[in-house]
């Protein structure tokens, strides 16, 4: 879990809404500092400002939900924070948050010109899926869907960003869907058939990979060697001491505590900011 906002209880408040969307294949509801741990805003009085604030919690700013539709009726349900044209595509970790991992980073990064948008994956959230189906299996296709939907609604550059389950997610799919910047935050190499030893060494995108060496989830060894072997002109493997997934975007362990180092680096790569890596 995000230490900076758990999917828990309802909470409300306020941030400029995300322009309404709308798409053939979708359907909507409407509802950079320098420091290296900024915190979000958040507010608790009131009722929840919209859905995606009753279901995730603080901090309480305005979000759009969004329905992606797919084949055979499949349905991937997600949210829209923030505007403009540079737009991070979030994929979650496994377990019953869904998008709602990524829901105060996400909004964090709306304060930078990053709009977001939080995908649920089949069996997640209010998406509805034959989960008996080849659809419902396929990781790649359902990111690969949502992409299509961001570039159909505006998006100019688009980054993935994937934690746990979703890091290996983006990472298979950033080539087939020519996203311009790819991190992986504590991927398995293999999950569900997916498979980074074979996606890594063939990205050519801006790729950043974040895993801790002690972190039974993954193997960051192996990770290292294969951001090693990319082609892509900026790569990074970023090692930190401990977390994983998301978990290493948090400052510390409880809300509040704010972003850590390694979250401003991603925010650097979803906006271009390479650096030196």
């Amino acid at each position: 879990m995000l230490a900076v906002g758990a999917c828990a209880a309802p909470s409300s408040g306020g941030a400029a809404a995300p322009a309404p969307l709308t798409s053939t294949s979708a359907t909507t509801t409407g509802s950079g500092p320098t420091a290296s741990t900024p915190s979000p805003s958040a507010t608790s009085s009131g009722h929840p400002a919209n859905p995606v604030v009753a279901r995730c919690g603080l901090p309480n700013a305005a979000a759009t939900p969004i329905r992606i539709g797919g084949p055979a009726g499949n349905t991937l349900t997600g949210a829209v924070v923030g505007t403009g044209p540079t737009v991070a595509v979030f994929v979650h970790e496994t377990g019953r948050q869904g998008l709602c991992g990524f829901w105060p980073y996400a909004v964090w990064l709306g304060g930078q010109g990053v709009r977001s948008v939080l995908l649920d994956l089949c069996g997640h959230g209010d998406s509805r899926c034959d989960l008996g189906s080849e659809f419902a299996g396929d990781l790649p296709t359902q990111v690969a869907m949502a992409v299509a939907w961001v570039r159909a609604h505006g998006a100019r550059r688009v980054a993935l960003v994937g934690a746990s389950m979703g890091g290996t997610a983006v990472t298979v799919t950033a080539q087939r869907v020519h996203a311009d910047a790819v991190v992986d935050l504590s991927g398995p190499v293999e999950f569900l058939g997916m498979d980074t030893a074979k996606a890594l060494p063939r990205l050519t995108m801006p790729t950043l990979v974040v895993a801790a060496d002690n972190d039974p989830d993954t193997d960051a060894g192996r990770l290292r060697e294969l951001v090693a072997a990319a082609p892509a002109r900026h790569k990074r493997f970023l090692p930190v001491g401990s977390g994983h997934g998301w978990d290493t975007l948090a400052a510390g362990p409880f809300p509040g505590d704010g972003f850590s180092a390694v979250a401003v680096v991603v925010r650097d790569w979803v906006l271009g900011r390479y650096g030196t890596a």
